[in-house]
């Protein structure tokens, strides 16, 4: 009998350390809380870091390319083309007209030089008349690019061209069509074009 009671009690005593181990993991497990869940990417997996997104900006290569507006050219509205050939033709600079208002394919179609020098030659001529003649004609071409002014231009389906119509009429003028073509953002003269006293195909 103390036989038996002897190897309860060693029993006993050698399970006691591991009750204890036990409810010491226990006690750890349960005040650290839940485990978390393992967030990082499996292995191998190439994970892309977030990018903040980038404001839309105007595309550079029309920033760095000045319209036709913003550098000054009275060719990017007719509101101002208009009124710079009226100038012109008052100046008498009808060279500079020529050369700023003829489309650039046509321009090379032009003999410049003797096309100045008949200009010249009106201006220049000894006989008062001739002078006279070409002075009034100049008022009158200036008179008639003026009144375009205050008209409305027809404008075709693209809206790249715009034709207007004076309503001056008299001896040395009659009412024929000026036409407008928009080119590379500037407006060019196209047609049939009078410059006093002498008619242009542009």
């Amino acid at each position: 009998m103390v036989v038996v009671l002897v190897m309860a009690v060693g029993l006993w005593w050698l399970m006691r350390p591991m009750s204890v181990v036990s409810t010491e993991k226990i006690s750890v497990v349960s005040q650290a809380g839940p485990a978390k869940p393992n967030l990082a990417a499996p292995a191998g997996q190439i994970v892309a870091p977030k990018i903040a997104p980038v404001a839309k900006t105007e595309n550079s290569a029309t920033a760095a390319t000045p319209s036709a507006e913003s550098s000054g050219d009275p060719r990017a509205s007719l509101k101002t083309a208009i009124p710079d050939i009226v100038g012109l033709i008052r100046a008498g600079q009808e060279m500079t007209l020529l050369q700023t208002y003829t489309r650039p394919e046509k321009l090379g179609m032009f003999d410049l030089s003797q096309i100045q020098a008949s200009y010249d030659g009106w201006r220049n001529d000894s006989d008062p008349y001739m002078q006279q003649f070409y002075r009034q004609r100049n008022a009158d071409s200036a008179l008639y690019w003026e009144s375009l002014e205050t008209q409305t231009a027809t404008f075709n389906d693209a809206g790249d061209e715009a034709t207007y119509t004076s309503d001056v009429e008299g001896a040395l003028l009659h009412a024929y069509p000026v036409t407008f073509v928009k080119v590379s953002g500037k407006w060019y003269l196209k047609g049939m074009v009078y410059l006093a006293p002498l008619q242009f195909q542009l």
